[in-house]
């Protein structure tokens, strides 16, 4: 894990979130920006219960109103 630039707000970081979750490439995607080994990252999600999708997210440091920490 990277440092968190937002180290003042630590406690309330995605990345100390229970609903983060990495998103891995896939070496069938046509776009560049998705195409990769299945071990890469292409970005990080947010999977609250209950909603029906993932938010994403094109870093592991952010913050939104759905936080539960780890």
């Amino acid at each position: 894990m990277d440092k968190c630039f937002l180290e003042s707000e630590h406690k309330m970081c995605c990345c100390n979130c229970t609903h983060q979750i990495k998103i891995m490439k896939n070496p069938s995607n046509e776009n560049d920006y998705a195409n990769g080994t299945i071990s890469s990252i292409m970005g990080y999600g947010c999977q609250v219960p209950g909603w029906n999708g993932t938010i994403f997210m094109d870093r592991e440091h952010s913050m939104c109103e759905e936080y539960d920490e780890k």
